[in-house]
């Protein structure tokens, strides 16, 4: 798929015809019905065009071709499987770890788009619809950066365990990192660099997974990072103990482009042209829980029940979410300010319209890594279009953050991010949970007792979850008939996967009606949530109910089968 040069793909396009003609043995059939209005032709193709046709098109280098429906339309399984096991496109960089203005990832709105497009059953559309551009594929450039004003440092591994290998540079004079480039050895299968600032806070430069050799990518920051003078940039990897791989020391481990600060012109200058033309309706009706519904017409959405949203054509990017701490310094256990900057992907410009949502215009999550600590917060719009909230961190350690938002004119979407605690210095790799499976699916919280079922018992990745809830108060042994809405709606449930790569926000499909009194309502015993977990591993789920006004979190760790 996309590659920032021709030289440094190697054999990867080997790697994919292999993949694809493995998974491709079950083609899709030509008989399937039609359940979707996302057509190939009109939607797909220019997400292919922006992510994927660099390689696959004639004259690329792989043997399948995705510029036109003859070509995809066999691959649609294939492909579907390859997106949700995150193994196409090829991006190593974890996501929240680290702006790059060359994410080479799907959004997932793009990954909504094309499970629907598959699961709909791959319909073509109409010709008149195609990109006139359609081999025309983006490109990514250095930010305007003058390559005269670069400094490189390499760095390079020179200390080594049986399966670590660390390093670390100072910067000698106050800097800005622009970009930076993952260089390691076969058989890697992490490598992540922390800037660790004199003042005493941290930042993750890079975290790459499931590193491949012949991938070896520049990720330029969407806006330059500062390193004044003095900080220490660390590079630690981890190497898979299960094969035979001498490292020979030193080893390069990343090479980490920056300009001297008041240098560095970093301009925002990417290419977009995989952008659909405009249709005739100047507003769509869309779903807030599934970004991939969207028609002409007023409605309920077909998988929820939610009342559709009119919202103008939206933007299909991922706004830009930036993160300010006030103090900079996260002291655990110290209420610190959280402030959210949001910005449009194309003009640069404050975003301060949003879509509420179950009653809100902002759902902030934050989650340690250890998946131990859970918080469903709710920053508050402020006067300069800004949104913010004061918190606090029970311990120290990395925290993964998620903003969910729907701005007005874009898709409903969820920004990745990070926080790590003032001078945590442990790695990301070595400190990722091993989550235990709940063998019996019963809570006992608040004088309330929490069954869950699932449907199926063994949850397949990619197929369709529902969790049933039956609650029944422990004082009595009456069915709980008083719960009380939360947030507009009877429930709210967080999926993660163990990595914490995954997120499933979901809602239970026992509906409040619009326009209700939600102050005299009252329901229970039995609730019900949807989720489409996309891969195969374990999985935390905090579901969330309002009882005499206290609201519970309910935690399960579940199983999910491979496809």
């Amino acid at each position: 798929m996309k590659r920032p040069s021709r030289e440094i793909l190697g054999p990867l396009p080997l790697l994919l015809v292999a993949v694809f003609l493995l998974l491709g043995s079950h083609p899709t059939s030509s008989h399937e019905p039609v359940t979707t209005k996302i057509r190939f032709n009109k939607e797909i193709v220019r997400i292919f065009q922006s992510h994927c046709l660099s390689c696959h098109r004639p004259g690329g280098n792989s043997k399948i071709f995705l510029n036109d429906y003859a070509g995809a339309r066999p691959w649609a399984k294939a492909i579907k499987e390859e997106i949700l096991e995150r193994r196409m496109p090829p991006s190593q960089a974890v996501k929240g770890f680290g702006r790059f203005e060359n994410d080479y990832g799907l959004t997932q709105y793009e990954v909504d788009q094309i499970v629907a497009w598959v699961d709909g059953g791959t319909p073509k559309g109409d010709d008149k619809d195609l990109p006139l551009d359609l081999l025309e594929t983006s490109t990514k450039t250095d930010n305007g950066n003058s390559p005269r004003a670069l400094k490189t440092v390499v760095v390079r591994a020179t200390e080594k365990t049986s399966d670590r290998v660390e390093s670390f540079v100072r910067i000698s004079a106050d800097a800005e990192a622009v970009a930076i480039r993952p260089l390691l050895f076969p058989f890697s299968e992490s490598l992540e660099v922390v800037a660790y600032r004199p003042d005493g806070t941290n930042e993750v430069l890079v975290w790459a997974e499931d590193y491949r050799y012949d991938w070896q990518p520049t990720y330029y920051f969407k806006h330059p990072v500062p390193l004044p003078r003095g900080t220490r940039v660390r590079a630690v990897a981890y190497i898979n103990k299960a094969r035979s791989n001498p490292i020979p020391l030193p080893s390069p481990l990343c090479e980490l482009s920056y300009a001297l600060r008041g240098s560095s012109s970093h301009k925002r200058d990417v290419k977009r042209t995989a952008v659909a033309a405009r249709p005739t309706a100047e507003h769509v009706y869309t779903c807030a829980m599934h970004a991939d519904v969207m028609t002409d017409d007023p409605g309920k959405c077909p998988k929820c029940g939610m009342t559709l949203i009119k919202t103008p054509r939206p933007e299909a990017a991922d706004f830009d979410v930036r993160i300010r701490t006030t103090p900079s310094l996260i002291i655990p256990g110290k209420t610190f300010k959280l402030a959210f900057d949001i910005h449009h992907p194309e003009s640069g410009a404050t975003v301060k319209d949003f879509h509420i949502v179950h009653a809100m215009p902002f759902h902030l999550f934050i989650v340690s890594q250890d998946l131990n600590y859970f918080a469903h917060i709710h920053p508050r719009r402020q006067g300069d279009g800004s949104f913010a909230i004061e918190t606090s961190v029970p311990k120290s350690g990395a925290y993964f953050v998620y903003s969910d938002i729907f701005p007005v004119g874009g898709v409903p979407q969820v920004a990745h991010a990070n926080l790590m605690t003032a001078r945590y210095d442990g790695d990301l790799f070595s400190s990722r949970p091993t989550i235990e499976l709940d063998q019996i699916l019963t809570r006992e919280l608040e004088s309330t007792r929490f069954a869950l079922t699932l449907d199926p018992r063994e949850p397949v990745a990619g197929k369709k979850l529902t969790l049933k809830y039956e609650i029944t108060d422990l004082k009595t042994g009456e069915a709980v008939r008083d719960l009380q809405p939360y947030l507009d709606a009877w429930g709210h449930t967080l999926i993660l996967s163990e990595d914490a790569r995954d997120y499933v926000h979901s809602h239970p499909v026992q509906l409040i009606p619009d326009g209700a009194d939600r102050s005299a309502m009252r329901g229970g015993p039995e609730i019900s949530f949807e989720a489409f977990l996309p891969r195969s591993g374990r999985y935390r789920i905090w579901s969330q109910f309002q009882r005499n006004g206290k609201v519970i979190t309910v935690p399960f760790t579940i199983e999910v089968k491979p496809y």
